[in-house]
């Protein structure tokens, strides 16, 4: 449940300590795995015949299911049936699904922030990774955008129409496409 969005800090003290729980139950002999879980990331291990889910982020604790369950809830809505859900939430997260959760929660923190200069960069670097989200280049396109770089957000906006035509947003994009080439154009 990440109530810390605009502190990108503390994102990366996150990051941190959630490798550190990993790094130090490998020297122990234990394998903990990261989970991408719905609000943020956590930790688990096989324990006997069943697992041991642990929140980093909040001193440690170990997680029942009931708490993860209204986790989900939390986060997700109140009717969404968690308890069927609940084993999808719980598959390990690979290194690269890691760096995009992580990169995500650096953006969003920008974002809020209202530091597009920052964000920029990490959506770059998230395009590098996960290359056909139209979001990310529409989100790109509006922090362009919002920075009077108009020839960027442009090219942004244009290649998230051209993905995504059927998009929700799609009217709304295609406005500030028109406004974008007006700019341009009185540019050149």
């Amino acid at each position: 449940i990440e109530t810390h969005a605009e502190h990108p800090r503390l994102h990366r003290r996150q990051y941190h300590r959630w490798r550190g729980y990993i790094e130090v139950a490998r020297r122990i002999g234990l394998r903990l795995q990261g989970v991408s879980f719905p609000g943020h990331f956590l930790v688990m291990s096989d324990y006997g015949d069943g697992i041991v889910v642990i929140d980093t982020f909040f001193g440690g604790i170990t997680l029942s299911e009931e708490q993860m369950v209204g986790r989900i809830r939390h986060v997700l809505g109140e009717d969404l049936p968690a308890h069927h859900y609940l084993a999808q939430f719980l598959m390990p997260a690979g290194k690269r699904e890691t760096i995009v959760r992580m990169l995500r929660n650096l953006k969003g923190a920008y974002v809020g922030a209202e530091r597009p200069d920052k964000a920029i960069p990490v959506i770059d670097r998230l395009l590098l990774l996960v290359p056909d989200e139209a979001d990310e280049l529409r989100d790109r396109g509006e922090l362009y955008r919002q920075l009077d770089c108009f020839r960027p957000a442009l090219d942004d906006l244009q290649s998230y129409l051209t993905l995504t035509p059927d998009a929700v947003d799609a009217d709304v994009v295609r406005a500030h496409v028109v406004q974008l080439r007006d700019q341009v154009r009185r540019l050149n």
